[in-house]
């Protein structure tokens, strides 16, 4: 009997033993920091964010997969996301200006912090006429919103395709490291570190980029619209001019006989369009010309990848090394 009863006992310790552990660890688990939510408007923005908050937030990106930035239209879904998110990480520049807008209009519980990758930038922009402008399209607005097109020709404004600038590319990622630490102080060492190893990386991209194109700065090309002038700039490449001085608006006859005017004297060897978007006029002209037509992306959609930033610059580079060597 006193076997018995020691067996008892002894199977009820260990069940009030067993209840303990769970309930601390579940105290625990009540006490663990709650991980802040990213949400970023674009693939580089997500490239840029996800590497920062790497291990300490969660990150997400608007677009999802293949979508173009160009035919997105915001759901119900993507508003839900945006109220529950902490931070929403954008480009700045306009590029969507519809989209910090409706975030605006969300009730005060339900905003985000909003961080522009652009912002202190104002020495490093290129600035161009309204018409020759890819602000004439915003990126990522909704199909018939009021804003489209809203920048009249003549209005000067910022080029807002910072992002293909490795260099101006390591100034977003600073702004939004110290936008998550302003939000998430408990993890800011973490963040400073996936910073600081971050922009080795971005670092280490640009010298790469730049050895990849030194050889390749007197060979003319032609884009389809005017989307990579800080690119052409970090690198001192030779860029003749674009087809269309207003994204998705064909050029004029007098504009386009001054293109080709400056492609044959400058020697152009290539036109490149862009992943989903080659013309019927690039085709044409490639033939009329005996030029090769071939796409240079801009990286704006694309496979969510903490890497994908690097893995398409690099693509680029050799895009362009397969044209423009002799």
């Amino acid at each position: 009997m006193t076997c018995k009863n020691n067996r008892l006992r002894r199977v009820r310790l260990a069940l009030c033993f067993s209840g303990l552990l769970s309930l601390g660890l579940t105290l625990m688990a009540g006490d663990a920091p709650k991980r802040l939510k990213v949400v970023a408007s674009f693939l580089p923005a997500y490239c840029f964010a996800a590497n920062v908050a790497s291990g300490v937030a969660d990150v997400e990106n608007l677009l999802v997969g293949a979508v173009s930035p160009h035919e997105f239209q915001l759901s119900s879904g993507d508003i839900r996301r945006l109220e529950q998110a902490d931070l929403l990480v954008v480009n700045g520049l306009q590029l969507e200006e519809w989209l910090v807008k409706l975030v605006d209009r969300l009730p005060a519980k339900k905003r985000p912090a909003i961080v522009a990758c652009s912002d202190g930038l104002e020495a490093e922009l290129i600035f161009s006429l309204g018409g020759a402008s890819h602000h004439a399209h915003h990126p990522g607005e909704p199909k018939g919103s009021k804003e489209l097109g809203k920048h009249a020709h003549g209005e000067r404004s910022a080029n807002p395709h910072i992002w293909l600038d490795p260099r101006l590319a390591r100034h977003a990622v600073s702004n939004i490291t110290a936008a998550l630490v302003a939000l998430d102080k408990a993890g800011a060492a973490r963040y400073r570190a996936n910073s600081e190893a971050y922009g080795l990386v971005l670092s280490q991209l640009d010298v790469e980029l730049e050895g990849a194109l030194k050889g390749l700065r007197s060979r003319a090309f032609v884009t389809l619209h005017d989307a990579f002038p800080y690119f052409v700039r970090r690198y001192g490449l030779r860029l003749t001019g674009v087809l269309e001085e207003v994204p998705e608006v064909p050029p004029s006859p007098k504009y386009l006989s001054g293109l080709v005017k400056r492609m044959r004297s400058e020697n152009a060897r290539v036109i490149f369009t862009e992943p989903g978007n080659t013309r019927n006029l690039a085709r044409q002209l490639g033939a009329d010309m005996g030029l090769p037509v071939a796409e240079l992306d801009t990286l704006e959609t694309g496979p969510l990848d903490r890497a994908g930033y690097e893995k398409g610059m690099r693509r680029n580079v050799e895009i362009l090394k397969r044209y423009l060597v002799p």
